[in-house]
């Protein structure tokens, strides 16, 4: 669902049309072709780590970017986002397409990515965005839908009964235990509790292997 519990998202701390240096639109280009790359490997396209860093923070310092963070099995990423402001740049002055795969902001959009991988290394076909679930599995005989839920929407459950009347499995990934607990309780307030309805937590994801399906 694309409506998150995130942070507010300060005004652009810069008005007016952007002007960067070289080095921040060569970053700037590598964040829109590779949203979810680890900042370590972004810097080694420049000739140190401090011009890198310089880059990005010329890149937050102007409102072409917000920072975000993701909890990964080595610890916790770094993400990019870009901003109105930066994707209008981006589009205008740099000729870059900026459409990306999946929906919501950028959280959203790695526990998207990182479901949809792990079901594909299982050898299953996986897709994005596919019958409006985040991520839709088939496997041969059945199929299996994901929703990401970075909180407790109502909408959420809306997705679940549409996606029970079509589908074998739902599996409803949550942020965390809080996310967890609210939406199954309105599970119970909309009589949808059905065993084909199954919670997982995002650090579930940061194994190598994918959770028993």
């Amino acid at each position: 669902d694309q409506t998150q519990n995130k942070p507010d998202i300060p005004d652009d701390p810069v008005q007016g049309e952007l002007a960067l240096s070289n080095e921040a639109d060569r970053l700037l280009e590598d964040i829109i072709d590779n949203p979810f790359k680890p900042l370590s490997q972004r810097y080694n396209r420049f000739s140190s780590s401090y011009k890198g860093n310089k880059a990005k923070n010329e890149l937050v310092d102007k409102g072409a970017l917000i920072e975000r963070h993701v909890r990964t099995q080595n610890g916790k990423r770094k993400l990019l986002e870009l901003t109105d402001k930066g994707r209008e740049y981006a589009e205008n002055s740099l000729d870059l397409d900026t459409k990306h795969k999946g929906r919501g902001d950028i959280i959203h959009r790695y526990w998207q990515h990182r479901i949809k991988d792990l079901f594909e290394e299982a050898c299953w076909s996986a897709f994005l965005e596919k019958f409006d679930a985040d991520v839709y599995v088939n496997m041969g005989n059945t199929e299996l839908v994901v929703e990401v839920a970075m909180g407790d929407n109502p909408r959420e459950i809306k997705h679940v009964e549409g996606h029970l009347e079509r589908f074998d499995t739902v599996w409803i990934a949550c942020r965390n235990e809080e996310v967890r607990e609210g939406l199954q309780q309105r599970l119970a307030e909309n009589s949808l509790e059905d065993d084909r309805v199954v919670f997982r937590l995002f650090r579930e994801f940061n194994s190598e292997q994918l959770p028993e399906v």
